[in-house]
């Protein structure tokens, strides 16, 4: 069946919107950064590095000859009158002579000074896979050894330094003040670093995940062994964690090829400063930290790999978090501040992040295959539902979660929450049929329109075109009216042509009770020939 163009456009016009209606605009909107944080905080993780060692420490003594000849030196400029004559003068410049090259003058001994230490170091991470890949820094997790036996010098031998620098202040007679002091503690460091022996070191790693228990929500340790790992920076500062766990909460990688100077961060982690702050409590622990900025430049490293500079804060024990583009989606790594090299105080505004991109040699070494797991799906999914409101429908996917992750940190509290919303009448799940109602009767308007369209418009165009199907030359007889029958003629018949008022000349006239009689006019004795056009019914036009 011929199908009017007008027919197809109005059944056009009228599909689309009602479409747009029923199945909403697509595209990919702006993540919220609260949407943001409900969504990753599952798949971002405290990362603990325990450094275990028994140390061994021979006891410093003063080189005699090398102090002797400092003594020396003293007098000579004394003499020459570099150095004032008085006592303290004289002992506060032995002293710093000492402490400023304190290898050149301490001595090890056969005695030694034995202990064992423990440090522990902690850092941030995320989960790319289910099946337990943890992304983090090299300096968290793969530690650069000779640094390693420094921080074991500074933390492990506290008490050992703090004694020795009591028993060099004694031995030298020096007024103890907070600067000499430190001066001091500084260079039996140095010397204990130089000289220290570190035996079976041991190194354990742990991914620390919120785990709900009876309500609460408490940390657990997770055995993590290392699968890949670079150098710390100005290496490649990235390092690759595998933990023993299936279903674990992940967070997706995107495209850090993409990302332009300007555009907005999120950086997701533990700082210590926020998540050992006394004021808490030890449950909030599992709670990250989020702050925002933008990349500021994108920079390149000393080995010509690529770095992003961003404001957003982040500090000791962000290291190895995730950094989020406005999508939710992991471009980087938080790896490093700006110091103030006078000071030692950290400058904000100023720090860096590894690109995505960079992970990926060592993603690819820990082989490794980043994917969103069922658990992060239904997840998502619950809090995509909960946010608008559909509470019964989240609530059915929050259980579906609990069912497959036992002890999920969050999960508990939205199926507390959906239960409550619930309870209150203030579930809006019934929303979801709204679109197949309105698809619905946007099918329904169709088929009436288009049926309306198909009856109303032959019809128009059977009386446009009349029983000859049109007259040549651009003549229409609907709207010029039937043309004068010849003479001796009598019109033909048809629903669509009436007789003339009176008859033409030379036609026999029938009287109207006659023509009632005998019907319609009778067509001339000789049969018409045929229409050109096939019309039956129709007369010659001349």
């Amino acid at each position: 069946m011929f199908r009017p163009p007008f027919l197809k456009a109005a059944s056009a016009l009228l599909v689309l919107p009602l479409l747009a209606l029923a199945c909403g605009q697509s595209g990919q909107a702006t993540v919220t950064p609260q949407n943001l944080y409900s969504t990753s905080k599952p798949g971002t993780v405290l990362v603990l590095a325990d450094f275990k060692a028994h140390l061994t420490v021979p006891a410093p003594k003063l080189d005699d000859a090398r102090l002797e000849a400092l003594k020396n030196r003293a007098v000579s400029l004394i003499r020459s009158g570099q150095l004032a004559s008085d006592q303290d003068v004289i002992a506060s410049w032995l002293i710093d002579q000492v402490l400023s090259d304190p290898l050149a003058y301490f001595l090890p001994t056969k005695d030694l000074s034995q202990t064992d230490v423990e440090v522990v170091g902690q850092g941030s991470g995320f989960v790319i896979a289910p099946n337990g890949y943890v992304i983090t820094n090299a300096h968290v997790a793969a530690p650069d050894e000779t640094e390693l036996r420094q921080q074991l010098a500074e933390n492990g031998l506290q008490d050992f330094v703090a004694q020795d620098v009591k028993d060099f202040m004694q031995s030298a007679g020096a007024q103890a003040t907070p600067e000499l002091e430190q001066k001091a503690r500084k260079a039996i460091s140095t010397y204990d670093a130089k000289y220290l022996q570190v035996g079976s070191l041991g190194k354990s790693f742990f991914v620390e995940v919120g785990a709900a228990n009876g309500g609460k929500v408490s940390a657990q340790d997770i055995t993590a062994d290392v699968a890949a790992a670079g150098k710390q920076i100005p290496g490649k500062d990235v390092a690759v964690l595998k933990v023993d766990r299936n279903n674990m909460p992940t967070v997706p990688l995107g495209d850090s090829s993409q990302v332009n100077t300007g555009d907005k961060v999120y950086v997701l982690g533990y700082p210590g400063a926020a998540t050992f702050h006394p004021v808490v409590s030890e449950e909030s622990q599992t709670e990250p930290t989020l702050s925002s900025g933008a990349v500021s430049a994108k920079k390149i490293s000393p080995e010509g790999w690529p770095v992003f500079q961003i404001d957003a804060p982040i500090t000791h024990g962000n290291s190895g978090g995730p950094v989020f583009d406005d999508q939710g989606r992991v471009i980087g790594i938080a790896t490093f501040g700006t110091v103030d090299p006078s000071t030692g105080k950290e400058i904000q505004g100023f720090n860096f992040a590894i690109p995505i991109s960079v992970a990926q040699e060592f993603i690819n070494k820990a082989g490794a295959k980043p994917q969103q797991g069922v658990v992060s799906q239904k997840y998502d999914d619950a809090i995509a539902l909960y946010n608008k409101h559909w509470y019964s429908d989240a609530l059915n996917e929050f259980q579906q979660v609990n069912r497959l992750s036992p002890g999920h940190p969050y999960v508990q509290e939205y199926i507390a929450k959906s239960q409550a919303a619930i309870a209150k009448g203030q579930d809006r799940s019934y929303e979801k049929y709204i679109p197949f109602l309105i698809g619905g009767i946007a099918v329904v308007l169709v088929l009436i329109v288009g049926t309306l369209l198909l009856v109303v418009l032959p019809r128009r165009r059977g009386r446009a075109a009349g029983p000859s199907g049109g007259q040549p030359g651009g003549y229409t007889p609907e709207a010029a009216g039937p043309p004068p029958a010849p003479v001796g003629a009598v019109p033909p018949a048809g629903p669509t042509v009436q007789a003339p008022a009176q008859p033409p000349a030379n036609v026999p006239s029938v009287p109207p009770g006659q023509a009632q009689a005998q019907g319609p006019a009778q067509a001339p004795s000789q049969p018409a020939p045929p229409d050109p056009a096939g019309n039956p019914g129709s007369a010659p036009t001349g």
